[in-house]
């Protein structure tokens, strides 16, 4: 039996920002990561069909960062 956990990040229902202001917003943040300002704490990126691979890196215990699974 297996645990499925995610984070979602700059969500609209639960902080009730209006849709433009959101985009306004996501403008924002794309804008403070192409110049650096902010970076991804993405470690590594692993396709959905490597997701055994990926849950073995995070169950080290070791992992820094955020583990990314793609759907492709």
């Amino acid at each position: 039996r297996g645990t499925v956990t995610w984070e979602l990040m700059f969500t609209r229902p639960r902080l009730e920002i209006a849709p433009e202001r959101q985009g306004q917003i996501l403008d924002r943040v794309a804008d403070l990561l192409d110049a650096g300002v902010l970076v991804s704490t993405q470690t590594q990126a692993f396709s959905w069909r490597d997701m055994a691979e990926a849950h073995r890196r995070v169950e080290t215990g070791h992992t820094i960062g955020k583990i990314v699974l793609a759907v492709d």
